[in-house]
This record gives C-alpha cells, sequence and structure tokens, in this order.
C-alpha cells in the first residue's frame, strides 16, 4: 500500500508523518460515523429531524403540540429501541446503558403521569406503541 503526507486538522502540524491508505480510509470512515471497531455501522442516537418530526405529526393532539406526554412518550420509545439494538452489539457499554435506564424512568414518569390524568390516553398511546404485551 502506498504511504501518503497526512496532516489532520486535530493533529499539531509537528506530528505530520506518513500513513497508510487503508488506515487513512479507516479513519475518515470511523470519524464520519460510517464504521464502528467492534465490527458493525455507527449506531445513530439521536432521532434524524425527519423521524422526530414523523413521530410529532403522528402522536399530537393540536396543530402546534410538540411536548405532549403522548408525544414524548413516542419519542422516548424510539430512542430507547435505537439503544436497544445498539446493545445487541455493544454488549458492554455500560456508559450508554445509564442513559437509557434514565429514558426508560423518564417514559414511566410520563406514563405514571398520563394514567393518572387521562387513562383514555394513556391506553391509546401504550396500544399504539405496543408498550405493554
Amino acid at each position: 500500500m502506498p504511504l501518503v503526507p497526512f496532516v489532520a486538522a486535530f493533529v499539531p502540524f509537528s506530528w505530520s508523518c506518513y500513513i497508510d491508505v487503508a488506515f487513512l480510509s479507516l479513519a475518515v470512515a470511523a470519524f464520519s460515523g460510517v464504521y464502528c471497531g467492534r465490527g458493525g455501522p455507527f449506531k445513530q442516537v439521536a432521532l434524524a429531524k425527519q423521524t422526530k418530526e414523523q413521530i410529532v405529526t403522528e402522536f399530537r393532539t393540536h396543530e402546534s403540540d410538540t411536548g405532549s406526554p403522548q408525544v414524548q412518550v413516542a419519542l422516548l420509545s424510539q430512542r430507547i429501541n435505537g439503544l436497544t439494538e445498539h446493545f445487541k452489539t455493544h454488549k458492554k457499554d455500560n456508559h450508554s446503558r445509564r442513559g437509557l435506564l434514565k429514558m426508560v424512568s423518564q417514559r414511566r414518569s410520563l406514563l405514571d403521569y398520563l394514567k393518572k390524568t387521562d387513562i383514555e390516553r394513556y391506553h391509546e398511546v401504550v396500544n399504539r406503541l405496543g408498550l405493554r404485551r
């Protein structure tokens, strides 16, 4: 493999060196979020804007609703499902697992609030998201 001069923005100029092209392509892929060192692609934890807008429009109660409990539960459920997939590959990622447990707790609190205030909306959200089996 040919060696190419490499000067990165995060490396001081005095550290510029020659590196392997295969390593460079792997490094670029890793920094761009395409490749994960544990054998698979990176899982995107934050929701994409289009996905978030779709969930908000699906669960909102009126035209300008973005923060009702139903919407928040739906968004949290989507993020929880994404992290659950992430943990199938990254079993030892305990830092992200803590975030997952916080999200599950937040969703549980929102569902308790819905159950206490409006039982019909609670049942509707639970059925639409398939949370109870």
